[in-house]
């Protein structure tokens, strides 16, 4: 039966039929196929990925995946966790100052807007971008900015202002600490000598002693300071009547006389023969309102030493004469001593006082006007009273005080504002303060800066020279020996700091001192910047202190009665301007 069966099958037709048989069997060949199929994607279905979640913080470290049909322990669904060592970091933490990426945003610290800038620090910036970080301008952050710092690296006392820093170069008279060392200014005057100076007035001839005495005025009201000098000893008229001369215009160099620099000279007319006009100088201030100050000049040796003083009416054209008001008696001396500027009348308006100390025991005028004064004296006594004066508010009341020095007595005398005519009883004295015959009283200004004007005592003949504090109430406290050899004394603001500096002049020595305030009671002679004159001088005959170029700074002015440049004993004034 098997062969039949084979040769049938060979024989059979072949197209339709063997298709068909060929068709079914591939067709249950596939179908096994796909089943195998299904069962592999059934299998791939049930596997997730998971990550490892060490710090189990809910977030997964995305380089620890872990592929598993059901969730492994330790691990979670999501790759969000940039420290999967740290439960700290992860999405939903803030963003802290601490250098790292706390909430996996791939920001760090002040890059990420969203970080909590309570955990920084407060960071000083440089304002003004001169390199140095101020205290007025911070900003909250992790870093500092750009050019900033911590309060340790403040140094900039001004950070809205570039030009002020502490490499800057202080600039002097304008009140501004440009280096931030703490001081408004380091212009200070060094020691040295006189010459060359930046002005020197130069006297006209021999014997003149140009510098005898010098003031500061507005004399002809365009609001900048003139320089008057007194030359005694000039012959300008008939015989040493004196003469004083100013110059109202800015100078450098030297000057050979006033007439070559816009100068005047004043003298007192041919009638005041050996008056000594200029002996003395005083700035009175604009009493009349008029705009221009008034000015003082003392002759003591007219009509035989009877003296008198010269009352300068401020003019814009400058009087060839004083206006004269001579009150002296026969040698009485008046002039040889005079003091002005305080209101010690209590009239509202500045006072000025001329000392006659020859008149018996001695007296003092005090002037409101030209006809209307209050005579001080000191009753019982014959020690030249009012061979030395000076007024000031010293107590704070604001009513000028009147100090007065008995100068043969060596005593100081003070007599407390509003002055009222008669013999007045003086507040309090002092021993030995250091007046005679050729002595000073000198106000100085705030020198130990608390408040109240002081007052310098300066015996000419021997170093007994003192210094008074002002104070509430008793106008002057106890006197301390200075140890110094003092016949001129003038206080004031030198360097700009806000605090007045002494000035003072030994001119037998041909020297002058400079103690920058606040200027302690001791005077150590550390504290004292040293001016020298020149050759066979007398530096400092009379010293004044003021801005005569208008640039703020207060210039330091120094008569040399004994100056021989123009011939001998000429006389000059010396002008240092303050830089």
């Amino acid at each position: 039966m098997s062969p039949l069966l084979l040769l049938l099958a060979c024989s059979g037709p072949k197209p339709v039929d063997t298709g068909d048989t060929d068709t079914d069997t591939d067709t249950d060949t596939d179908t096994d196929t796909d089943t195998d199929t299904d069962t592999d994607t059934d299998t791939d279905t049930d596997l997730g990925t998971w990550y490892a979640d060490v710090d189990n913080d809910g977030f997964g470290d995305p380089d620890a995946p872990l592929a598993a049909s059901t969730q492994p322990d330790g691990t979670v669904d999501n790759a969000l966790d940039c420290n999967d060592l740290d439960a700290t970091v992860r999405p939903d933490a803030t963003e802290v100052c601490d250098g790292v990426d706390n909430d996996c945003d791939g920001l760090t610290d002040d890059d990420d807007p969203g970080v909590d800038l309570r955990t920084g620090s407060v960071w000083f910036l440089d304002a003004d971008g001169d390199g140095h970080v101020g205290g007025d301008s911070s900003v909250l952050a992790c870093a500092p900015p750009a050019g900033a710092g911590g309060e340790e690296v403040i140094r900039d006392c001004d950070d809205a202002d570039p030009a002020v820093n502490p490499d800057a170069e202080e600039v002097c008279g304008d009140a501004l600490d440009n280096d931030c060392d703490g001081a408004a200014s380091s212009c200070r005057l060094v020691s040295g000598s006189v010459s060359p100076a930046d002005i020197t007035f130069l006297g006209r001839q021999s014997g003149d002693r140009m510098g005898s005495s010098v003031t500061l005025a507005d004399i002809d009201g365009d609001g900048s300071l003139d320089l008057l000098g007194g030359a005694p000893g000039s012959e300008l008229d008939p015989t040493h009547t004196g003469e004083v001369t100013a110059w109202t215009t800015a100078a450098t160099g030297t000057v050979a006389y006033a007439d070559s620099f816009g100068g005047a000279t004043i003298g007192t007319g041919a009638s005041f023969v050996e008056a000594s006009f200029g002996s003395t100088l005083a700035r009175i201030g604009d009493r009349d309102g008029d705009g221009d100050d008034e000015w003082l000049a003392g002759g003591p040796g007219y009509r035989g030493h009877n003296g008198g003083w010269g009352y300068g009416e401020g003019a814009s054209t400058f009087p060839s004469t004083a206006t004269e008001a001579w009150a002296g008696d026969v040698g009485n001396e008046c002039g040889r001593a005079i003091a002005a500027g305080a209101d010690v009348t209590g009239d509202g308006a500045p006072d000025w006082a001329v000392g006659c100390p020859e008149s018996g025991a001695g007296k003092v005028h005090v002037y409101s006007d030209l006809t209307t004064y209050v005579t001080v004296t000191a009753e019982g006594r014959q020690f030249e009273f009012g061979g030395a004066i000076s007024m000031a508010d010293f107590d704070g009341d604001g009513v000028g005080d009147l100090a007065v020095g008995a100068v043969d007595e060596e005593m100081i005398y003070w007599f407390a504002g509003p002055l009222v005519d008669g013999p007045l009883s003086a507040l309090s004295d002092g021993d030995a303060p250091g007046t005679n015959a050729d002595g000073v009283l000198a106000t100085v200004g705030d020198i130990n800066d608390d408040g109240y004007p002081d007052l310098v005592a300066g015996a000419g003949e021997s170093d007994d020279s003192y210094f008074f504090a002002g104070s509430a109430g008793d106008l002057l406290g106890r006197g301390f020996d200075m140890n110094a050899h003092i016949d001129a004394a003038v206080g004031g603001d030198l360097d700009g700091d806000g605090v007045d500096d002494l000035v003072v002049a030994s001119s037998q020595a041909n020297e002058v001192h400079i103690a920058y305030g606040p200027v302690a009671p001791t005077f150590p002679d550390s504290a004292w910047v040293q001016i020298d004159g020149v050759r066979s001088g007398a530096l400092g005959s009379d010293l004044a202190l003021g801005d005569l170029d208008d640039d703020g700074v207060l210039d330091l002015v120094m008569g040399d009665s004994d100056d021989s440049t123009a011939g001998a004993g000429a006389g000059a004034v010396y002008v240092l301007l303050g830089r």
